[in-house]
């Protein structure tokens, strides 16, 4: 079975589900589509997931989880289609179409040996954000990801 996405060029604004501590729910909003920045891919998502991570943002929890923007846009797993790209050279690995897989950790190094061998989210700057949590992630039509951080997935698998 496959199905075909458009990839014309986004409307202005989109609908999000952002998690909101100051009333501990979720609310579909509308913002606007995000503009890629030069090592970024601008993808409209096809699929994102709820994991345990997401629920723990509701209670207070042990793992560390820290919200950061209030409010910001929950999921942190996700796949879509690239809609547009940024000028850099990571993004220019990636064209119009393209269906891709991401990781939501960004502002790491990707150089590091956690970033290459274990998971960016332990990169040795210190400085790593996740997506969902500190920063905007993909319960959204639209998101930017981090090209450094994506793979086109291979024909048939989204």
């Amino acid at each position: 079975m496959s199905f075909y996405l458009t990839y014309a060029q986004p409307e202005t604004c989109a609908e999000r589900v952002r998690y909101d501590n100051r009333d501990n729910k979720l609310h579909l909003n509308e913002v606007p589509v995000p503009e890629p920045r030069d090592h970024e891919i601008l993808v409209k998502i096809a699929c994102a997931s709820l994991c345990h991570s997401d629920v723990m943002l509701f209670e207070p929890n042990d793992q560390g989880l820290v919200l950061g923007q209030n409010p910001v846009t929950i999921g942190h797993e996700a796949s879509g289609t690239v809609v547009s790209t940024g000028s850099g050279e990571a993004a220019s690995k990636f064209k119009k179409g393209d269906n891709v897989g991401f990781l939501c950790a960004v502002e790491c190094c990707f150089d590091c040996t956690p970033c290459r061998t274990v998971h960016n989210a332990w990169c040795v700057t210190g400085k790593t954000k996740m997506q969902g949590f500190t920063l905007d992630g993909y319960f959204a039509e639209y998101a930017v990801v981090d090209a450094r951080s994506a793979m086109t997935l291979p024909e048939g698998c989204m």
